[in-house]
């Protein structure tokens, strides 16, 4: 594998990686090259997260989260495609990426190192960045936390962000104080680059930075009042079910639920509803980020028709303090109906919990 790797981008990717022994050699450049670090947040067990994998089979999560450190880099080179950070020689700082995925996201690493050669625009001044993401959950709970907490107390730094920015997020930022350059290079090399490591998870610490900024930035939320059952219709995205929806959505207007559509919502107004959400239904998909905005206590129920498992929504949920009940379709030959009984079922289990 390592020869095709570097017949194809002429090097070994590995040799780039900070977690690859070859990192010694790159220690004199790491000293001249960071400015300044300071701890943000310490290291901390998380609660775990007890899950079912089978009938009547659960296992136990457990999860770290990682310390957490501010860093100034001189002449740092970032890539808005992928989030990546490198310097000159191609040395990759992969503490700053949340994860190898965003890498695989935007081509792969071989893509990225090459495209990494090339510095398209260089930036005078101190900034920090917002790379582009195709995924709501990852742009929320992983690239926006990193920016602001850069950005904390530090109108001085510039926001680097693709000019191809989703429209929520680009609603967001124009509330922040800071200056925000929207840019058509992707390859970008700053003068002062702000930036933090990734916890490489997501933690109650970031949800209450996001709740923070968003309820400062959205004008009129209603905080815990007025409470509503929400229903997320999935529709015809992937791993939805329109037929077993259709029917679900009739039983739920019966017991006081009201449907939405969040691809036709403004950030604001999601941010809105869900603030002042009693109880969240939905297929799994990355709407249910937004649960970020419940109030605490309150209930998230997320099914699942598919044999594709995350336990992304049931960490979230749990670090905000929510209730959360995955409901399991897919390992059953039940009928489009006893598949909408089996939710209506455990709302009512919530409904009892909650009076008891």
């Amino acid at each position: 594998m390592r020869g095709i790797e570097r017949l194809m981008s002429g090097s070994n990717v590995s040799d780039r990686l900070a977690g690859n022994g070859i990192q010694l050699a790159h220690i004199p450049l790491l000293k001249t090259k960071i400015i300044a670090h300071e701890i943000y947040s310490r290291p901390r067990v998380l609660k775990d997260l007890e899950v079912k994998v089978q009938e009547n089979r659960r296992i136990t999560i457990s999860a770290v989260k990682g310390p957490v450190y501010k860093i100034i880099l001189r002449e740092g080179i970032v890539s808005l495609r992928d989030g990546s950070v490198w310097f000159e020689d191609g040395f990759i700082l992969d503490d700053v990426l949340p994860h190898w995925q965003q890498l695989l996201y935007a081509g792969g690493l071989t893509d990225s190192l090459k495209n990494m050669s090339r510095v398209e625009l260089k930036l005078p001044g101190d900034w920090t960045f917002l790379p582009k993401s195709n995924y709501f959950y990852h742009q929320f709970t992983e690239n926006l936390p990193k920016a602001l907490k850069s950005l904390k107390d530090k109108p001085e730094i510039g926001v680097i962000a693709p000019f191809d920015t989703t429209p929520s997020l680009k609603e967001l930022l124009a509330a922040l104080p800071n200056k925000i350059f929207y840019c058509h290079e992707s390859i970008i090399q700053v003068e002062k680059l702000h930036t933090v490591t990734s916890a490489r998870i997501f933690t109650s610490e970031d949800g209450e930075l996001l709740r923070q900024f968003a309820f400062n930035a959205v004008p009129n939320i209603d905080l815990g009042q007025n409470l509503e059952k929400i229903y997320v219709v999935r529709g015809n995205l992937d791993r939805g079910d329109e037929k077993l929806e259709s029917r679900l959505m009739e039983r739920l207007s019966n017991c006081g639920f009201r449907t939405i559509q969040t691809e036709s919502m403004s950030i604001s107004d999601q941010i809105k509803t869900f603030a002042r959400a009693e109880i969240i239904i939905s297929f799994h998909g990355g709407a249910l980020t937004n649960c970020i905005w419940m109030p605490k206590g309150n209930h998230v129920l997320e099914i699942f028709n598919h044999p594709f498992r995350t336990y992304d929504f049931a960490r979230l949920a749990t670090e905000m303090e929510l209730n959360y009940v995955p409901v399991e379709l897919s390992d059953t030959k039940a009928s489009t109906n006893e598949k909408v009984e089996l939710v209506i079922n455990e709302y009512f289990k919530i409904c009892n919990q909650s009076k008891d």
